[in-house]
C-alpha cells in the first residue's frame, strides 16, 4: 500500500511522458493489490489515518482561538456557528462520494456536538471515529466545553432527542466504505448493517 501511495504522490507531481509512465505504475501496482483481494483501496476509505483527524481537530482550534497577528490567544477570538445541510456523502468519499438526501438541516455553535449528532444520523457510532471522540478532549485550547454526553439535538424547536431518536432517523441502506465498518453501531437502529 505505501507503494502505491509513493507512486500517486509521484503522478501527482509528474507532467508529459513521466506522468504517463507513473499514471502506468499505479494502475499496475492498483490490479496487484486488487488480485490480492485488497478492498480499502488508497482513497476515503483509510480510517486508520491518525494524521487527518488530528489535522482538522488543529485547525478548529486555529479558527477559534488564533489571533488577528497570527497568535493563539487563551479565550475565544470568534463565535463560530456550523451548519450541515445533511446531504452526506457516504461511499468512497470524499472524491468519489455518492449523495444520501437526510433532508435535514443541522446547526450548532460546537463543530464535535455537530460531528456527534451527524456520525449517529449517519448510523456510526461517535465513540468509534477518532475526529469526533478526540475533539472532546482537554487541549491547551480546547475546542469546545461540553462534555459529549450532554449533547442536546432539538428538532425543530421541539423536544430532546435522545441519542435513540437520532439512530432511527439513519436512512436504509447507507452505503459505508469497507474501511470504515469498524466504526459503525453494535446494534444499528432503522437499517441492516452495511456489508
Amino acid at each position: 500500500m505505501n507503494t502505491l501511495e509513493a507512486a500517486y504522490d509521484r503522478l501527482n507531481r509528474a507532467a508529459g511522458a513521466t506522468r504517463r509512465l507513473w499514471l502506468l505504475a499505479t494502475e499496475v501496482l492498483q490490479a496487484a493489490l486488487n488480485s490480492r483481494g485488497d478492498r480499502l483501496g488508497t482513497e476515503g476509505s483509510a480510517s486508520g489515518n491518525g494524521t487527518a483527524w488530528r489535522m482538522c481537530l488543529d485547525l478548529n482550534r486555529i479558527t477559534l482561538y488564533a489571533r488577528l497577528d497570527g497568535t493563539m490567544g487563551s479565550v475565544h477570538a470568534r463565535k463560530v456557528i456550523h451548519v450541515a445541510d445533511a446531504v452526506a456523502g457516504q461511499g468512497e468519499g470524499p472524491l468519489a462520494a455518492e449523495p444520501l438526501a437526510l433532508n435535514f438541516l443541522i446547526g450548532s455553535d460546537s463543530a464535535p456536538a455537530l460531528d456527534w449528532v451527524g456520525a449517529l444520523l449517519l448510523g456510526y457510532d461517535p465513540r468509534r471515529i477518532p475526529i469526533v471522540r478526540h475533539a472532546f478532549d482537554s487541549f491547551e485550547w480546547p475546542i469546545t466545553d461540553l462534555e459529549s454526553s450532554n449533547i442536546q439535538a432539538h428538532e425543530s424547536a421541539g423536544p430532546t432527542l435522545t441519542e435513540g431518536d437520532l439512530e432511527a432517523l439513519t436512512p436504509a441502506g447507507v452505503h459505508v466504505p469497507p474501511g470504515w465498518t469498524a466504526a459503525l453501531r453494535a446494534q444499528p437502529v432503522g437499517r441492516p448493517a452495511a456489508a
